[in-house]
């Protein structure tokens, strides 16, 4: 929760009672959370790295037994520098394998008193807009879109990936005012000058780096080339 905004919540006991699927905000397996078998040992952190000076960090968990399946892995990405509009970004590369086919749902439930979700595309990304209180948003971008369905009915937000192993690639930034723009890159996205590299996500943010060569002669019939980085965060 923040900006005054309920942006993830989860159902609780009302789910014991009513099966209220809508209410989750974690990965489903064919539309249904799954629990452990009784009596085995739950999930672990394989690594925690903190980012000094900011209150972010990166984890990856595997949670293969919580959800009774071959694999289920979570890298995530949080970073709280202020970049804007942009309060915080957080970066998620979820895995999934099993023996069997299933229907994979990336959930998010939002308040719907608080907030209203919009699906759309930019620059080869598939994305979503919660728009919650006071003008703030939570905007999401898809990187491995291919082979997904989107879903925002009952005012939930729904990835859907069908098969024997789903990957999902999500970059989320949390803000107010003017929602940012995010462009594709080879290994992940490009949002306000900073680099979410999906293969790296235990280094943090990178800065955007441009390469200028400056072509000048220093002698006649001597060519010297310059290269100049400039690295902006």
């Amino acid at each position: 929760m923040s900006h005054d905004t309920t942006w993830a919540r989860m159902p609780g006991k009302e789910f014991q009672q009513y099966n209220v699927t809508r209410k989750f905000s974690t990965p489903l397996i064919d539309g249904w959370p799954r629990e452990p078998p009784k009596g085995t040992k739950l999930g672990y952190t394989k690594a925690i790295k903190p980012f000094s000076d900011q209150g972010g960090g990166y984890v990856s968990i595997d949670s293969s037994v919580n959800l009774n399946i071959t694999l289920a892995s979570r890298d995530i990405l949080v970073d709280m520098i202020t970049r804007g509009n942009i309060d915080t970004i957080i970066a998620i590369h979820d895995q999934f394998v099993d023996i069997l086919s299933h229907f994979w749902h990336w959930q998010i439930s939002p308040d719907p008193d608080e907030t209203n979700i919009t699906l759309g595309n930019e620059n080869n990304l598939s994305t979503f807009i919660i728009r919650g209180q006071n003008g703030s948003w939570l905007k999401g971008w898809l990187y491995n879109h291919q082979h997904a369905t989107y879903n925002n009915t009952e005012n939930v937000l729904r990835i859907i990936k069908q098969g024997f192993t789903a990957n999902f690639k999500i970059v989320m930034a949390l803000g107010m005012g003017t929602e940012p723009v995010a462009y594709r890159i080879a290994t992940g996205i490009n949002i306000d000058k900073a680099c979410i590299n999906f293969d790296a996500l235990f280094q943090g943010l990178q800065c955007v780096t441009t390469t200028v060569i400056i072509s000048t002669t220093a002698t006649p019939g001597i060519k010297v080339n310059i290269e100049i980085d400039f690295s902006v965060i």
